[in-house]
């Protein structure tokens, strides 16, 4: 049956990591020629902060801070947190670098000066991120945000298990919770409704649930997605989705674990439950689409 997918080309399988890795690499320089065609001489048009929500992890946390210094140009770094960690932290950094540097909860003011670029801890960014932000919020309306691909970095600094996103899809952003870090958040009252958010919701899935949250209340912000990794992860996700997405209340949504265990299963709650076809091409294969049915 496998075989008979192939040669009408439904199904291809799956290519090993090694495979994949390869392809991979030359993907990588092909977006290096793209970023460096779109770029060009140009430079940053627009001033893009940083906020960066700390881990805890003290080698994580300083490394991405020390690698947004160099690339964040007139912006500042917001960092967000517990307290005292936030005062460690910058306390880590060089003494001509802490002007750059502030607690967001004591700076939150500032923040609106510019567009906000939202990092998980440990988090690298790609040399040109922030030029090709820049470039894309710049044709936006006020009031948007703009997320990437990523991918993640190993022991010996190589690139790795890309993840390659859709243009902005909300009920995948439900179940998988997929834009989690490297979003850039454009206008007053958005980066208001991100800060408050961080405040009572300060963790590491944060940027994935508020994500969330802009769907579930209906938030009519634009939402663009840029086709390119320009963040690098150094720490694996430590959590799962579904009980993650649980702590937010109030939305007419039902969650449990998904089929795989970084996903979530939601129900909608509705007032009338008609009858749904479901019609399945296949023959003499109900193995095969079991799961699905």
């Amino acid at each position: 049956y496998s075989k008979s997918l192939q040669k009408s080309g439904l199904f291809y399988g799956f290519p090993s990591p090694e495979k994949s890795q390869k392809d991979y690499v030359k993907n990588i320089a092909k977006q290096e020629k793209l970023i460096k065609s779109k770029v060009g001489s140009r430079k940053n048009k627009k001033k893009i902060n940083c906020l960066i929500v700390l881990t805890g992890q003290r080698d994580a946390d300083v490394q991405t801070i020390q690698n947004i210094l160099l690339l964040v140009g007139t912006g500042k770094i917001f960092l967000a947190g517990e307290k005292d960690w936030v005062r460690y932290c910058c306390e880590e950094i060089s003494h001509q670098e802490k002007h750059k540097i502030a607690d967001v909860k004591e700076h939150s003011e500032e923040v609106y000066s510019a567009a906000l670029l939202v990092l998980r801890a440990g988090d690298i960014l790609h040399p040109q991120a922030l030029s090709m932000f820049s470039i894309a919020i710049s044709n936006l309306s006020t009031e948007s945000v703009t997320y990437c691909d990523i991918d993640s970095l190993n022991n010996s600094e190589q690139r790795h298990l890309p993840e390659f996103y859709p243009d902005w899809n909300p009920d995948l952003q439900l179940s998988t919770g997929y834009v989690k870090t490297g979003i850039v958040v454009d206008g007053i009252q958005t980066i208001k409704n991100l800060l408050y958010f961080v405040n009572l919701h300060n963790q590491a899935s944060v940027i994935a649930l508020w994500m969330s949250e802009l769907y579930l209340t209906k938030n009519s912000v634009k939402i663009n997605h840029i086709e390119y990794c320009l963040v690098h992860q150094t720490l694996p996700l430590n959590y799962l989705w579904a009980q993650q997405l649980v702590k937010l209340p109030g939305h007419p949504i039902d969650v449990s674990k998904g089929g795989a265990k970084e996903s979530a299963k939601v129900s909608w709650t509705h007032s009338s439950t008609p009858l749904v076809s479901l019609i399945i091409p296949t023959k003499n294969a109900k193995s095969l689409v079991q799961a699905c049915i």
